[in-house]
């Protein structure tokens, strides 16, 4: 045993100088045989440096010369596993040479009186039989000798894996916080500081709260924040808060924000009280929630017996997520309190494909799986087994995630029970089919007056006629704009404007459709402009089957749309008829209806041009007088 390794013990080692594992391999190893020699002929420095590091704690090497003959003590052989046991003496660039690039730069460096010091540098170790990465802070110095000259380099290894990984972890976590709330609407997400009530957030705070991204990312002062918040909610907000803090509870209040330039919105703010590095809950970290249109709509329903907190109650909303094929991987609280489980006991509990109703089933199935073939936005209402045992209408979301090839990584999506506005709906269509079966029956009311009048007064035949021409194109469009029951499409708001057409003129048209034609760009239309826009081309129509195109075997019509981005254009062009040579020198019933369809109804204008091939009849209407639901 050299004895300038020993000296410092006395004459014989201590029982736990003994008992240290690489000190004692290190003491059997024959250096000799290596490019750093016996020990006794090692200089001064690396001797007593040897000796500290075999004695220490702390995880400490020393890689000799510049090939890097490896020392190390037991903390170090530790760390490194049974896998390097036998490394002692041999190059470094061997013993790692997955990292022996790294080293062998870094050795060259203290061998020219340069220290380095790394954080958190990954290095590739086998341990349990595989290649695996694990993370270090890794110090090294040059070991000097008694002339000032580099004899070695002392190493401090300290492993991070367990910090770095935990960090990676805390990322991806927050990126899939980040995008999953991404799909339920507009979402912040805040961190408040408790010991002075300046909060920072991201783009979707600031955006709610009427302030610059980039001073939300700095920080937003208690006062601009207090001020913020509507002066009626202000107190309740700021007692809820200061109740949470004390009480280390979650903190969830609803209230309206006033933004910059006068415009209050409702807002639903819910955070939880987290741990700094002292151990206190020195933060407070959540999410707030734009619950506006929300709001309003509860307040629309107020008079169909839903209450406020109704809606309110149902936020914030499940947030859930999935792999690439659609594997559910992980869902937030809110789905365990919607089914009624706890989160411990999901062991044997149905799926969530089992708690779909039976009839959605296989729609659901399908659109998900078009989702998961075409990567496009997964968005469908379903009924979902509640607590209560009843199915609820769920309204449900997803965006899909896509690495840099543009490859699907994952899903994120959201869950909201729209369960009470799916069956408002449901109440007001009962009472749209009772109303239009009404109108209906007085349609066919006033047609059987108007019958029985003809009969009893027969002088007045061709006025009843007239008017009981109009009352059909009323009729017809009406028929068109809200189809029967078996049609089940009363939840369209707009409608074509050439199909109505085409309804109303097919009575006129001969057997294979030749006689009149509608051609040009189609325009939207809604219930309000349909019933003046029949009675305006039933009179053409009419007209043109007593007088005009349509009252000889050869005459046709043809009908051109066209359009510009606020208006759209109609030239009705009869040609074959009987040929006026002048407009008539007053203005009868029809044109007076024409021109309150037109221009006081509607906003339009129309102009007849009396040709010698025929009359033409320019219109023209502004869109968004045919279609307000645009």
């Amino acid at each position: 045993m050299p004895a300038s390794l020993t000296t410092s013990f006395g004459k014989q080692l201590p029982a736990g100088i003994v008992a240290n594992r690489m000190l004692g391999e290190a003491l059997a190893f024959d250096w000799s045989k290596t490019a750093a020699g016996a020990m006794d002929d090692w200089p001064m420095a690396l001797r007593v440096m040897a000796r500290t590091v075999l004695g220490a704690s702390a995880p400490m090497s020393i890689l000799i010369g510049r090939d890097g003959l490896v020392l190390y003590n037991d903390t170090v052989s530790e760390i490194f596993g049974d896998t390097y046991l036998g490394s002692i003496g041999r190059p470094i660039t061997e013993v790692l040479s997955e990292a022996a690039d790294f080293y062998r730069r870094t050795i060259e460096d203290c061998y020219c009186g340069k220290s380095h010091s790394y954080k958190d540098q990954p290095l590739k170790l086998r341990r349990n039989g595989n290649l695996e990465t694990a993370w270090f802070n890794l110090d090294f110095s040059p070991i000097r000798d008694e002339f000032g000259m580099p004899c070695g380099v002392l190493l401090h290894s300290f492993e991070t894996t367990e910090r770095v990984t935990a960090l990676r972890a805390r990322r991806r976590a927050d990126e899939r916080l980040s995008i999953a709330i991404s799909a339920s609407g507009l979402v912040g997400i805040w961190d408040l500081d408790v010991a002075t009530l300046s909060c920072t957030g991201d783009q979707g705070f600031a955006l709610i709260y009427g302030v610059e991204p980039e001073v939300a990312a700095a920080g937003v002062g208690k006062e601009r924040m207090t001020s913020a918040i509507h002066a009626e909610d202000r107190r309740t907000v700021l007692e809820t808060l200061y109740e949470a803090i004390d009480l280390k509870q979650e903190f969830r209040c609803q209230y309206r924000v006033v933004s910059p330039c006068g415009k209050v919105r409702w807002v639903m703010a819910s955070g939880r009280l987290t741990k700094g590095t002292c151990g206190l809950e020195t933060h407070m970290i959540g999410v707030v929630l734009d619950v506006t249109e929300q709001m309003e709509t509860a307040a629309a329903l107020a008079d169909s017996e839903f209450r406020f907190d109704t809606l309110t109650d149902t936020l914030p909303q499940i947030i859930w997520s999935g792999t690439a094929d659609g594997v559910l991987d992980y869902v937030s609280r809110r789905w365990f309190e919607f089914i009624g489980i706890a989160e411990d006991e999901v062991e044997g509990r149905p799926t969530w494909v089992e708690l779909l109703h039976p009839e959605d089933r296989e729609r659901v199935a399908a659109c998900w799986k078009e989702s998961l073939a075409t990567g496009k936005t997964y968005d469908v209402d379903y009924r979902m087994l509640h607590r209560s045992g009843e199915y609820r209408w769920l309204r449900v979301m997803a965006l899909p995630q896509r690495d840099s090839n543009g490859r699907l990584k994952r899903w994120f999506g959201t869950a909201t029970d729209i369960h009470e506005s799916r069956l408002a709906v449901e109440e007001r269509e009962l009472v749209a089919r009772e109303l239009n079966h009404r109108i209906k029956n007085i349609f066919s009311i006033v047609g059987g007056m108007i019958g029985l009048s003809m009969r009893e007064r027969p002088d007045m035949k061709e006025f009843a006629e007239e008017l009981r021409g109009r009352l059909l194109a009323l009729n017809d469009a009406h028929d068109f704009i809200r189809p029967d029951d078996r049609a089940r499409t009363a939840q369209r708001v707009s409608h074509s404007f050439q199909k109505l057409l085409q309804r109303l003129l097919q009575p006129y048209d001969d057997e294979n459709g030749q006689r009149i034609s509608i051609e040009g760009p189609d325009a939207r239309i809604d219930a309000g402009a349909a019933t003046p826009l029949a009675l305006v081309f039933h009179e053409l129509a009419t007209n043109s089957a007593k007088y005009g195109a349509l009252s000889t075997p050869v005459g046709n019509i043809r009908v051109r749309f066209s359009r510009t981005p606020e208006s759209v254009s109609i030239e009705w062009a009869e040609r074959g008829g009987v040929v006026r040579a002048q407009a008539p020198d007053h203005a009868g019933f029809g044109t007076r209806l024409l021109t309150l369809s037109v221009e006081a109804q509607l906003r339009g204008s129309f102009r007849r041009h009396w040709e010698p091939d025929g009359v033409r009849v320019e219109i023209e209407f502004p869109l968004h007088m045919l279609d307000r639901t645009a």
